[in-house]
């Protein structure tokens, strides 16, 4: 429900789906943990080793945040 407020915020935008190499062609020179919305969003549904804490998808919301702090500083 959260992820999917995040995704219709236009706020979001540009953290809704991953990273291609077309909108940054370096950046999987700097990030190896590539984090989306939409990925978020998939391993929250997946019933089969998705994200069940808040602790867990908190993670997932850093990972977002620490890729973009990590990427725009080069």
């Amino acid at each position: 429900e959260v992820v999917d407020e995040l995704i219709q915020d236009p706020q979001w935008d540009v953290f809704v789906e991953p990273v291609t190499e077309d909108i940054a062609p370096d950046y999987f020179s700097y990030i190896n943990h590539p984090m989306d919305l939409q990925t978020i969003r998939q391993k929250v549904s997946d019933p089969n080793g998705g994200v069940y804490t808040v602790g867990a998808l908190w993670e997932l919301f850093f990972r977002i945040s620490a890729n973009c702090r990590i990427y725009n500083k080069t």
